[in-house]
Parts: structure tokens; sequence; C-alpha cells
């Protein structure tokens, strides 16, 4: 095997990798917390529909309103100090 066939492989490898195992993951965790199924997140499997499909719905998830609801705050509280023994 020649150099330039061991860096196609390392690049396939490298690629299959980020968006097949790591990318979905934090994506996935996005859509969750806006509010849509993880699950959208295949969409970025389906080799030439996959990257319009993905990126519209990044822009639908940015430009929706969250489903998530902040807790309430105390407008005041005092500092709690741990416990002396």
């Amino acid at each position: 095997m020649d150099s330039v066939t061991i860096i196609q492989i390392v690049a396939g490898r490298i690629f299959v990798l980020f968006f097949v195992d790591l990318f979905p993951i934090p994506l996935g965790m996005i859509f969750e917390k806006a509010g849509f199924s993880p699950w959208l997140t295949l969409l970025w499997l389906i080799p030439i529909l996959g990257p319009v499909a993905g990126g519209t719905m990044l822009r639908v998830v940015a430009f929706s309103d969250s489903k998530v609801v902040p807790a309430p705050q105390p407008a005041w509280a005092p500092p709690t100090f741990p416990p002396r023994a």
C-alpha cells in the first residue's frame, strides 16, 4: 500500500467516527432540549439528503421558541454556608 491509500483509509475512518459516532450525540441533545425528537439526528446519515435536511433542521431549531422553561430564581436569598463541625 502506498501512502495515498493509507491517508484515504485514515481520513475515511475519521469521517465515520465524527459524523456517525460523535456528531449526532450533541446534536440530539440540542434537539431534545429544544423540544424536538433526538432521532432527527439520523437525517445526517442519509448520503445526499442528510446535509440539506440536517442544515434545515438546525435552522428550524435555532429560530424556534424554546420549550424549556428555566427554573424560577428567588429575588434574593442569603448565602448558605456549610455546617460547622
